[in-house]
């Protein structure tokens, strides 16, 4: 009996130190678990970021040079020159879905700060679209089944005719990104960003990403000069015997520049008739103003100065009116001709239009 009543005291002090083991176990595991989720962000935590993006531009500065002329826009205007440049870009990254933005950080010219959409940029080479630079603009996207990418970005400056002529330099950063704010599927924290009172949660996750890469940006904008013209065909109905006979169309020309001092001369061609020539001499130019009166005149060989200015104009107009004088041995008839305008400015010599291309709408 004696030997019964010690072994059941046995077996009570032993489920008692099972219980009691168990309930430290659990009181621990509560104690870690609890360690886990109040557990602080770190900067240099490796489990924050599972992947990180890695940028790597060809260069580190762009110089871009002048392109051609062109016309743009709904009505068809003509605009400065543009300056173009291109880069090629490398952006590599394991994470399941990633990318990279450009923006504009500064763009300063002969007058200062110059606004930031005056820079476009096109990723992806011939077919994309240019998007100004007024923000962030989507550079590349990628994920786990394209690790790497390369891309080209194409660079414009779209000056207006108040933009000054001169150097302009500027800088553009590339940055890491997770499209479509997945950025819970970077990390196994989905409040990483909360306690952080010296960065904003966009600042901290970039940092986490990968590293963002600064691009410089040079260039020379050139003085230019655009003559559109209403029409460059001079016909003379003179088949009434001598006297001074008016041009059927008066000419209307539009000048813009950049320029702050520029110069517009006319040139033509001899008058015809199927069986005489009028010199050009013989072809005088009236300028109107807005109210058809006369403001200055001349004749094209001694005076071909039709019109000047001391200022940038943008779409600056001016009506110039023909007439021919007719000598009684001047054969009576019907003379035509073709005429031009070379605008002159500091920079050089430019015919109206030159080598214009119409950009797509």
């Amino acid at each position: 009996m004696g030997t019964m009543t010690k072994r059941q005291g046995s077996i009570t002090r032993l489920f008692l130190l099972v219980a009691i083991l168990s309930l430290a176990a659990f009181a621990r595991l509560g104690i870690a678990e609890d360690k886990t989720v109040e557990k602080p962000l770190s900067r240099g935590d490796p489990t924050i970021v599972q992947g990180r993006i890695l940028i790597s531009p060809a260069s580190t500065n762009i110089v871009m040079k002048p392109g051609a002329p062109r016309l743009r826009g709904k009505d068809k205007r003509s605009f400065p020159i543009e300056v173009q440049g291109d880069i090629r870009i490398r952006v590599e990254s394991v994470l399941p879905t990633w990318g990279a933005t450009v923006e504009a950080l500064e763009l300063r010219g002969p007058d200062g700060a110059v606004p930031l959409d005056r820079l476009l940029v096109r990723a992806g080479g011939e077919g994309g679209e240019f998007l100004p630079l007024s923000g962030r603009v989507r550079l590349v996207t990628g994920d786990y089944r394209s690790q790497v990418e390369e891309v080209p970005l194409d660079i414009l400056f779209c000056p207006t005719w108040r933009d000054r002529p001169g150097r302009y330099e500027g800088r553009l950063l590339l940055r890491p990104d997770v499209p479509q704010a997945v950025w819970r599927n970077a990390t196994t924290y989905p409040n990483a960003s909360e306690g952080l009172a010296d960065e904003g949660p966009g600042e901290f996750k970039e940092q986490m990403l990968g590293e963002a890469r600064e691009i410089g940006v040079e260039f020379e904008s050139p003085q230019i000069i655009s003559i559109i013209l209403s029409s460059d065909q001079l016909r003379f109905d003179a088949t009434a015997g001598a006297g001074i006979f008016v041009a059927d169309e008066d000419i209307v020309m539009e000048i813009s520049t950049n320029a702050s001092i520029w110069r517009v001369e006319c040139q033509a061609s001899p008058l015809v008739s199927n069986e005489h020539e009028i010199p050009v001499s013989r072809i005088l130019w009236e300028r109107l103003n807005d109210f058809g009166n006369v403001v200055d005149s001349g004749n094209l060989a001694d005076q071909p100065l039709v019109f000047e200015g001391h200022e940038p104009a943008a779409g600056a107009v001016a009506t110039l009116r023909f007439k021919i004088r007719i000598f009684m041995y001047d054969v009576a008839a019907v003379y035509s001709g073709t005429l031009s305008m070379l605008g002159t400015t500091a920079g050089g010599k430019h015919k109206e239009e030159p080598n214009i291309r119409e950009e797509p709408q």
